[in-house]
């Protein structure tokens, strides 16, 4: 958010609560008007029993 703030673009953070686990996405849009998502989540329990090769 800091790289945002600094360069003045507009974006929209959202905040989460699933499982006791608090999810982040943040929204702004690029030179060409496309909407980027940004997200984190609990890669441990996101991917619970997935093989991660």
């Amino acid at each position: 958010m800091h790289v945002l703030q600094t360069e003045d673009i507009d974006y929209k953070v959202i905040v989460e609560e699933m499982d006791s686990q608090r999810e982040y996405r943040i929204y702004f849009k690029d030179t060409e008007k496309n909407i980027i998502e940004l997200y984190t989540r609990n890669m441990v329990e996101t991917y619970k029993g997935v093989a991660i090769k």
